[in-house]
């Protein structure tokens, strides 16, 4: 054991238990411990040191044996005693390597950012100089920092020196990861002495996240289901989150309320075998709806007041109710109250319209000015015949302002042709066709008449 002095003595507590106090004289002696929550366990409730009149020191290391017998020691000092009161074996540890877990599961390629860099100490608790010929870190727990105490393959430790092993986890590859730090040194005045620091921690597969929502919509759109846009390359399901604008989110439904920029958020959290996705975020502009405003069509009789002009409203959506529209548009039309019989267009603008989620399009309308009624047809006097030589016809229409228009080649007379004012010679045979054109009425009939002369 390469131990010059090894003893252990009982001594009885107050409370009737007993302590064992071991001594030992060593020379070069390396000890390991870690730091923080990862402290090399101690199996005594007490650990004290305490210098003696002799080269060599004196160490209380636990408390509460009842009728203990068999001690013994191993070459790293750890002592080992049968407590038969108690039915058991302890182990009171002094030098073994600690065992460090890191516990956060990690993203392989990545460092573990929530255990951070985790620390051992090396301690030469010897009588002789500690000399390290070598260190190794593995591949998923490499070295890390750079402080003045970091141990190297080269440090040598006086007694009651100490230097730090940090150390990071860094996985290379998934799965649950057991490896080791190994020291090299002349611990217990042997040459090559190997210590071992089991490093343990589960690295987690690394997965991606697309997220491809529609950039625009128009508000109106059907509720949208935002897994069918959403995909994990682990096969995991995808939650969402809305990050802001005007939406409900239930779930992957995502129910449009307004116009504007709505934010949803895509989260693939991990399990035990992937680690978490980076989330991703997209805007979706929603577009005002398109509210179609149209003049309404109407019709005035001839001589009447033009009346009031309205409109309609199509459009709306999401059962929104008309008094979400606010506002009047102008309309305008050229008719007036004498205007002839016919259409006339009725032009229609936004005025002070206004509408929440909305825009407009406007449709022009018609008005249409009716007819009285149809003017009579025109007569002839003399009638149709045949006369000796000439005949001097006439032609009337009884209707209110009628104006008599006719032909005498056969063509049929429109408002264009002769305008009669005194009565038409006839010197050979001839037909004679008129029309009555009178305001506020429809031009009449074609009135046919013949003359034969003999």
């Amino acid at each position: 054991m390469n131990l010059r002095t090894f003893s252990c003595q009982l001594f009885h507590s107050p409370a009737h238990s007993q302590i064992l106090e071991c001594t030992f004289m060593t020379r070069s002696a390396l000890r390991l411990a870690g730091l923080g929550a990862l402290a090399m366990l101690l199996t005594c409730p007490r650990l004290t040191a305490q210098t003696v009149g002799f080269t060599g020191a004196v160490r209380t290391l636990g408390s509460g044996f009842i009728d203990p017998f068999g001690v013994a020691a191993d070459g790293s000092r750890s002592v080992y005693v049968a407590d038969s009161g108690n039915n058991r074996v302890v182990e009171l540890d002094h030098a073994d390597p600690p065992n460090v877990r890191f516990a956060n599961p990690t993203a392989v390629s990545s460092v573990d950012s929530t255990d951070e860099p985790q620390t051992v100490t090396a301690v030469n608790d010897g009588s002789a100089p500690l000399t390290f010929s070598s260190e190794s870190f593995p591949t998923d727990s490499p070295q890390a920092g750079s402080g003045a105490n970091r141990c190297t393959a080269s440090t040598n430790l006086d007694p009651g020196q100490t230097c730090d092993l940090t150390f990071e986890f860094s996985p290379k590859s998934p799965g649950k990861l057991t490896e080791e730090i190994t020291l090299t040194d002349n611990a217990l005045n042997a040459a090559g002495t190997r210590q071992q620091i089991a490093v343990s921690g589960t690295a987690l597969q690394t997965q991606t996240l697309t997220f491809t929502p529609p950039a625009s919509v128009l508000y109106g759109v059907k509720p949208i289901d935002l897994s069918t846009a959403a995909k994990a390359s682990s096969g995991l399901a995808v939650s969402f989150h809305l990050a802001g604008g005007p939406a409900k989110l239930a779930g992957s439904v995502l129910s449009i309320t307004g116009t504007g920029s709505v934010v949803v958020e895509a989260i693939q959290a991990g399990s035990g075998k992937y680690a978490a996705a980076t989330p991703v975020k997209k805007t979706i502009t929603v577009n005002p709806a398109l509210l179609t405003v149209t003049a309404k069509s109407t019709s005035v009789l001839f001589g009447k007041a033009i009346p009031a002009l309205t409109y309609t409203l199509s459009g709306l959506v999401y059962k929104d109710p008309e008094t979400v529209v606010t506002g009047k548009p102008v309309e305008t039309t050229t008719a007036k109250k004498d205007s002839p019989v016919g259409h006339y267009p009725i032009a229609i603008t936004r005025g002070t319209l206004k509408a929440a989620n909305y825009k407009f399009a406007f449709v022009d309308g018609k008005l249409t000015v009716t007819a009285l009624g149809t003017a009579k047809e025109p007569e002839f006097k003399p009638a149709s015949g045949t006369y000796k030589t000439s005949a001097s016809v006439t032609i009337t229409d009884t209707t209110p302002g009628a104006v008599t228009h006719y032909t005498t080649n056969g063509s049929t007379p429109t408002a264009g042709s002769t305008k009669y004012t005194k009565a038409v010679t006839v010197k050979s045979t001839t037909t004679i066709k008129a029309i009555a054109v009178a305001p506020g009425y429809s031009d009449s009939q074609v009135a046919t008449a013949k003359y034969t002369i003999d």
